[in-house]
């Protein structure tokens, strides 16, 4: 990598960090609102070939590796929420609220570590998308076919703890 581009993928890792927590997902993947899920990708990518910590390999100052880090980590987490029309939609509006992370920020990165299965991950994540939108009938519907491929999922049997509360 040529000093030029390392010091430009420098100054614009610390610029990004200074800001993580009040620029939108757009904005930090540099793509307009109506971006194309190909525009999406696209944007993703080419943050990642330069920011992916793995690139700047082990002779990178501590603070800075920790910085990149973390940017890398919000390029992802834009890349996941944007690239998925459900999780791009729920995103939307709660950033017409003012929340560039949103509190599902949160959600995207958890680890459902006991749904092994992935047919009830896919049910998991449809109900608790139905969940967050109000849609207690769809989210108890897609959350137990979830419980069924994987019954003793904690993860599952919370969140249709949840669905069932709010359909009563």
């Amino acid at each position: 990598m040529s000093q030029d581009r390392k010091a430009a993928i420098e100054d614009f890792v610390e610029r990004a960090h200074s800001v993580l927590d009040q620029v939108s997902y757009y904005r930090l993947l540099s793509i307009p609102t109506t971006a194309t899920e190909e525009q999406v990708r696209a944007a993703y990518y080419r943050l990642a070939a330069s920011l992916h910590p793995d690139v700047h390999g082990v002779g990178v100052e501590a603070a800075y590796r920790k910085k990149l880090t973390a940017v890398f980590s919000r390029v992802a987490e834009a890349y996941k929420v944007l690239a998925d029309a459900t999780l791009r939609a729920r995103y939307d509006r709660e950033l017409a609220e003012g929340n560039v992370r949103v509190g599902m920020g949160a959600d995207i990165n958890k680890k459902e570590h006991d749904i092994s299965d992935a047919s009830a991950l896919r049910f998991y994540k449809l109900g608790k998308a139905a969940l967050g939108d109000g849609d207690f009938k769809s989210a108890l519907m897609n959350l137990r076919f979830a419980l069924q491929k994987e019954p003793e999922s904690e993860h599952i049997k919370t969140a249709l703890d949840a669905a069932e509360k709010g359909a009563s």
